[in-house]
């Protein structure tokens, strides 16, 4: 990973993986936060709040030369991850609608796979995750780049986890967001219930009148 002491700006930019289970609209922008409103942060300094929870990478600060280097301007802890030490995010309840997250010295080993409601799991690999950068950046581990991904579940899915890889040394995240699907109160469900059942009442009349 080379160093510069240039902050590449990046415009708003809209991608779309719709050919992808489980990911729909796709968002890349300059960070360190995510631009989309009602999330909930993990800034991995306090305690991780609830509706989500993390298992493998490791949570540092600063540099280590030759291992991980810290986002442009990250003076907090953040989440790191190597060949042995992949991350995962587990969402509770029905899953996630939205997730986000910032991006250090974004490389072509690093890679990010989600796993939607269906089982299904979706790898956008280092060079898709700076598709659409303005302007444009290359996935070569240059530590003065950044870049904050937000990603949407397609329609009828959500997010169940998600999972940070890198084949080499490192790959560095921070300021997850993430907004979780709404769970249906138990009177919906009833009223739901009752719809079903009056459908196939209706349906037991039709066929008692064609006989």
């Amino acid at each position: 990973m080379r160093m510069t002491t240039s902050l590449l700006a990046l415009a708003l930019a809209a991608v779309s993986f719709g050919a992808h289970a489980g990911v729909g609209t796709t968002q890349v922008s300059s960070g360190p936060l995510s631009p989309i409103g009602g999330t909930t942060l993990v800034d991995f300094d306090s305690l991780t709040p609830a509706g989500i929870s993390y298992s493998g990478g490791n949570i540092v600060s600063g540099s280590s030369s030759g291992v991980y280097a810290a986002p442009p301007g990250d003076l907090s802890k953040y989440l790191t991850v190597g060949p042995s030490t992949p991350a995962t995010a587990t969402f509770g309840g029905a899953g996630a609608t939205y997730f986000g997250f910032l991006l250090g010295s974004p490389d072509g080993y690093n890679s990010v796979s989600f796993t939607d409601s269906k089982g299904l799991v979706t790898t956008l690999t280092g060079s898709q995750l700076v598709t659409g950068t303005i302007p444009p950046i290359g996935a070569d581990g240059n530590q003065g780049n950044q870049l904050y991904f937000s990603a949407w579940s397609s329609a009828g899915t959500t997010f169940k986890s998600v999972t940070f890889n890198s084949t080499s040394y490192a790959m560095e995240t921070d300021n997850h967001s993430f907004i979780l699907a709404a769970v249906p109160e138990p009177e919906t469900y009833a009223m739901m219930l009752a719809g079903l059942g009056l459908v196939g009442f209706a349906a037991r009349r039709r066929g008692k009148k064609a006989a």
